[in-house]
């Protein structure tokens, strides 16, 4: 499975069974200004009570272990209780992490079915805040299928304060920017 087909599942398990009215495909999960500072989520989703899901599509191990160098990490472990390191360089430039710039309420990682025992693992090890999503797979008369996403280990509360309506304002401009980019790509492909 392409991490393409990954978020589109993880997107419409968002958005049809959890129900979230918001979701944004690649966008800045600091929604506290429109300045990224390496915190570019796959997925982020505002739920009714307008808390916000995170998650990161992850198609190996190696990729969800160099995740561990994002700045939002050492937040996430801060407001675990674990060791944290609240500098990070970002091109270069060392940054603080300021708590206020990352109001995401869980955090999940979406992995391949393939991958979730050792992705369970790796969180324990590297990302206890996190929890994990997979694609689910059926087997139907000898076929096998894919019908949707699913949580297979939850993800701690990390941050109980709701989104205001600037920051919903900003994830829904970050998201028709997107839309607007992925349209170009569909046009330029069907010119081929």
């Amino acid at each position: 499975m392409d991490s393409f087909a990954l978020k589109y599942l993880v997107a419409h398990y968002l958005r049809y069974d959890l129900v979230c009215p918001v979701i944004g495909l690649e966008v800045s999960s600091s929604l506290a200004s429109t300045y990224n500072n390496g915190g570019m989520a796959d997925l982020l989703a505002v739920n009714k009570n307008r808390h916000l899901i995170e998650v990161e599509v992850k198609i190996s191990l190696a990729d969800m272990r160099a995740d561990r160098k994002k700045a939002k990490h050492e937040y996430y472990r801060k407001l675990c209780g674990l060791p944290y390191n609240n500098k990070k360089r970002y091109f270069g430039k060392l940054i603080t992490i300021e708590p206020e710039e990352y109001p995401t309420h869980w955090f999940y990682y979406a992995v391949p079915h393939e991958l979730l025992n050792d992705a369970k693992l790796l969180c324990e090890d590297m990302y206890p805040y996190a929890g994990l999503l997979t694609d689910v797979t059926t087997v139907w008369n000898d076929k096998t299928s894919t019908t949707g996403a699913a949580v297979r280990r939850e993800a701690k509360i990390l941050n109980r304060r709701k989104l205001t309506l600037l920051e919903i304002t900003r994830l829904a401009k970050g998201q028709s920017a997107t839309i607007v980019r992925l349209m170009n790509e569909i046009s330029q492909r069907k010119e081929e």
